[in-house]
């Protein structure tokens, strides 16, 4: 197995001087000392030759000489040009290896069609402060990855993962379209600059396209958790401008008891409430 240099302190402070890399906290910026993590995330993602790597971040390059060891070919994304210098210098002569100078975000949207159509991995060392919009951008009924890894926040890799009792928004809006789960965590201490917070890798498997009701359901889910401790018949008769007598029956139908609380519903609860709501839509608009 190839030992990489590309998580030794003393390397990246010396590619940082040549490059004339200063870390920014604000792009959140921590690079990882620790090869060991990025051989999981590269194990774990299962990829071998001929597969489509999409990597957000990619930073100095210690996860993408992972990935490219896979044989796999890697489509770094890199926002920062002394960055981007720095990985062209390490892997010019690699012909797995793409990179795109620019923000991911913005490419991902308009290559929507191209990626319909593409079978692709997304592994990535995800910087902090993108992690919420990251899923919403990757997660759609259009666009669907063979699978996710990324090393994020610890307490946002939690809350993606969390069971029912402990739902959010934000794990519903995963969940509805993969299988979330942490791998490992990783201490802040693994990190130059050493962040605030500890990290950990998130995988997300299992990966498919919402219900034909996600629009609906995502209305009602946000309704519910803008007043996450109220109990469902009171913040979904307040958000849909009805009656509780209308609201209570709604939420009998999908087998749901009125006093329950969002966080403590399912996925699978979700798409039946979403599909009584829809049914009382159509039972009140037609002739």
């Amino acid at each position: 197995m190839h030992k990489s240099t590309l998580t030794d302190l003393t390397t990246i402070r010396k590619r940082a001087r040549r490059f004339h890399v200063r870390p920014n906290k604000e792009h959140s910026q921590n690079f990882l000392l620790n090869q060991d993590v990025v051989r999981t995330m590269a194990s774990e993602a299962g990829i071998g030759k001929r597969d489509w790597v999409l990597e957000v971040g990619a930073g100095f390059g210690a996860l993408t000489e992972e990935l490219l060891a896979t044989g796999a070919e890697v489509l770094a994304f890199e926002i920062d040009e002394h960055l981007a210098a720095a990985l062209v210098d390490r892997f010019r002569s690699e012909t797995q290896f793409q990179l795109i100078v620019g923000d991911f975000f913005r490419w991902y949207r308009e290559h929507t069609q191209e990626l319909m159509h593409k079978s692709f991995s997304i592994v990535a060392n995800l910087p902090y402060h993108v992690s919420s919009f990251f899923f919403e951008t990757v997660l759609s009924d259009s666009i669907s990855p063979k699978q996710i890894i990324v090393l994020l926040q610890k307490e946002v890799a939690e809350r993606i993962a969390a069971k029912p009792g402990a739902m959010s928004l934000l794990s519903l809006s995963v969940q509805m379209f993969g299988t979330p789960s942490v791998l490992l965590y990783v201490p802040k201490r693994d990190f130059w600059p050493q962040p605030d917070v500890d990290s950990a890798v998130l995988a997300v498997k299992n990966i498919h396209g919402g219900p034909d009701n996600t629009k609906q359901l995502f209305q009602l889910a946000r309704m519910a958790f803008a007043g996450k401790r109220k109990q469902l018949h009171n913040t979904l008769a307040a958000g849909l401008h009805r009656s509780g007598a209308e609201i209570v029956p709604l939420l009998r139908k999908a087998n749901i008891a009125e006093t329950a609380r969002p966080q403590e519903l399912t996925v699978a609860d979700w798409k039946r409430l979403a599909e009584a709501f829809q049914a009382l839509l159509e039972t009140r608009t037609s002739p």
